[in-house]
């Protein structure tokens, strides 16, 4: 079976790399580990410039469709997911109308950027310039990395210690951020609505609370099993008493925000459905 374009390219590459990976993995030193993995970056970059001066036109169009394909693929797989995700959190048919608008606009602007860039019919001259400014995004786009990687490194070295003890990863963090937001939430309102909040009180006593003051200063009536769902509850009582052991899947922080979302909306915009 003939080999692909991109197979062929991924061939030579590790031909190169070989050497550097043997050391790589072998090497205990965090600065000599950091040359080398820099050393296999360039060899990339060498290889494949050097791979694509070889390429005809035909060829390199099949190694574009070679590489687009499986990329396409992953774009549609995610693009369904959030067509998904945003039906299901939208209030109404308006709201997820609003959205299938927004996609359709962004992509007809991606269709005429391609056909801006395909007929511009850019000399050596010009495609140096663009491949320089496209170099630059990069660049800048590493650096808005590295500021997010900063931003997030308590949370990162959280959930390094949560899979490392507990065998857990980032949803386990998150599921319990959520489950403290809810009783924040009820705090918030609490004080809002000029309530007092003893020390330690607990849940059950905000929540009831909560619904009389609601009642007396907003004169509406909200049940305290809208104020503390059974899903939240369920939360609650796993993560305070067995939490160490209990695996969170995506589903169950999908189902718990959307308790909490729940919430905020009888909260703040008086939707109680």
């Amino acid at each position: 079976m003939t080999k692909s374009i991109l197979e062929t390219l991924l061939e030579k590459m590790n031909k190169e790399w070989e050497p550097y990976l043997k050391k790589l993995e072998k090497e205990k030193d965090e600065i000599k580990k950091l040359k080398l993995i820099n050393k296999i970056r360039e060899i990339d970059l060498s290889v494949t410039l050097k791979e694509f001066k070889k390429l005809t036109d035909n060829q390199w169009e099949k190694f574009v469709d070679e590489l687009t394909e499986p990329i396409g693929k992953q774009s549609k797989l995610l693009e369904e997911k959030v067509d998904r995700l945003v039906h299901k959190r939208s209030k109404d048919p308006k709201e997820y109308k609003l959205y299938e608008k927004q996609k359709k606009v962004e992509s007809d602007s991606l269709e005429k950027i391609f056909g801006i860039i395909e007929n511009a019919n850019l000399n050596k001259k010009s495609l140096e310039r663009y491949l320089l400014l496209i170099f630059i995004r990069l660049f800048m786009l590493e650096n808005t990395q590295l500021e997010n990687n900063l931003r997030f490194y308590e949370f990162n070295q959280a959930r390094n210690v949560v899979n490392q003890r507990l065998g857990f990863d980032y949803e386990w963090i998150v599921y319990l951020s959520l489950i403290q937001l809810h009783e924040n939430l009820i705090k918030k309102k609490i004080e809002e609505l000029k309530g007092e909040i003893k020390e330690e009180e607990s849940i059950r006593s905000l929540i009831s609370k909560l619904a009389n003051l609601i009642k007396e200063k907003e004169k509406r009536e909200v049940s305290l099993a809208l104020l503390l769902s059974t899903g939240v509850k369920s939360a609650r009582d796993i993560m305070t008493h067995e939490g160490y052991k209990h695996q969170v899947l995506k589903k169950d922080l999908e189902d718990l925000f959307a308790e909490i979302l729940k919430l905020d909306q009888i909260l703040y915009l008086h939707i109680e459905e």
